[in-house]
């Protein structure tokens, strides 16, 4: 099965914009901020070590957020192995 054409998905959003504009702006769509990633991995005793924002190649903006981040499990491996 091929991927759909970048039309295809241009003409999805198009028609679909409305909707989940509307839907956003009614807060029926859970948007994360940084802050709350944070506090997510902090909860479940992750230290981040590092936050990537890999760029559009066309737009030039960023286009995701990756985290990278270590249990104290792992630490503890790393330390003793370094």
């Amino acid at each position: 099965m091929e991927p759909p054409s970048e039309a295809r998905i241009v003409a999805s959003w198009t028609r679909n914009v409305s909707q989940w504009t509307r839907s956003v702006r009614q807060q029926q769509i859970v948007s994360r901020t940084l802050e709350s990633w944070v506090r997510l991995f902090t909860c479940h005793e992750l230290r981040l070590l590092e936050l990537r924002e890999p760029i559009h190649p066309r737009t030039g903006r960023p286009a995701s957020a990756l985290f990278v981040a270590q249990s104290p499990a792992t630490a503890a491996a790393t330390a003793v192995a370094g």
